[in-house]
Parts: C-alpha cells; structure tokens; sequence
C-alpha cells in the first residue's frame, strides 16, 4: 500500500477495487444476458427449470437382451425395432427413415411417420431381406431432429 500523499485523495483500498471490478463484471454479463438470445435462453432454462420439448430415440425388442443388442436376424430377415418416445406436451406427427446397408448391396431406405400424442411412445418395426452371411449397418433417423441411432451387425450373426 502506497503511503498517501499529502493534498490528494488516499489510495483505494484493496475491497474497493474488488466491489468495483466484480460490480461491472456482473453489469457485463447482464448486458450479455439481454442482448444475446442464446444466452438468455440458457439462462432462462437453468433459472426456472422448464423443461425442453423432445423426444427419445432408442433400441426396443422382445427382451432386454436385443434390446441392447439391436442386430438380430432370422434367416434371411433382419428385424430393425425402435421405440420413439415423445416429451413434446401436444400432438406431433414426427417422420422416420430407417436405412440398412448391406455389406455388398446398396442400401435399402425405408421411411415413414409416427403419431405422438402427449407423453406417448410410438414403436416400429421394419423388416429387411440381407442374407444371412452378409454384415449390414442400419442408420436410424429422425429428419429435422438430432436423434439418431447407427448399428454395425456382423455376419452369421444370429
């Protein structure tokens, strides 16, 4: 601490230039938080615990064990199931596109809707011919939407 000269004001305390500097950072990020739309509805979120409308996208079948699995084939047939759940509080017809490529094949696109109503699941199954010493990879898709599942199934796998 500098000694204070005689004539002029005294020298800052420490605290004081911590409540300045702290006190304009706030000013800044409530500036940030007004003007920045993003942030603001980060903000919001985080404050008033609302949730966010959307959906869930996974991997369903006759037991747990496919379920985690995903690849099950018999014969030639491969069975894609997924369940598609809604959390988006009000009806919505959301659009699927399931693709499965065969190994030596081009792919085989299949697409279509599912309705949601309210806190609904909706599950759809697609059959597939792949022989059943061919690897194929099947893409899950929500279109205008982040969900996605991809799987990678081995040949002869059961």
């Amino acid at each position: 601490m500098e000694p204070a000269r005689p004539g002029g004001p005294p020298p800052a305390r420490w605290y004081q230039r911590v409540v300045t500097t702290t006190l304009l950072g706030l000013l800044v990020l409530s500036l940030a938080g007004l003007l920045v739309p993003g942030l603001r509805d980060e903000l919001a979120l985080t404050v008033t615990r609302r949730t966010v409308p959307h959906v869930e996208l996974y991997l369903s079948g006759p037991s747990a064990e496919a379920a985690q699995d995903g690849c099950r084939r018999r014969g030639g047939t491969v069975m894609v199931e997924f369940t598609v759940r809604s959390h988006l509080g009000e009806a919505e017809v959301v659009p699927f596109r399931v693709v499965l490529r065969p190994s030596a094949r081009t792919a085989r696109v299949r697409t279509g809707t599912v309705d949601l109503a309210g806190a609904q699941d909706a599950v759809v199954r697609e059959r597939f011919r792949v022989a059943p010493d061919e690897a194929y990879a099947v893409r899950i898709l929500l279109p205008g939407r982040d969900e996605r599942l991809l799987l990678r199934c081995e040949a002869g796998r059961p």
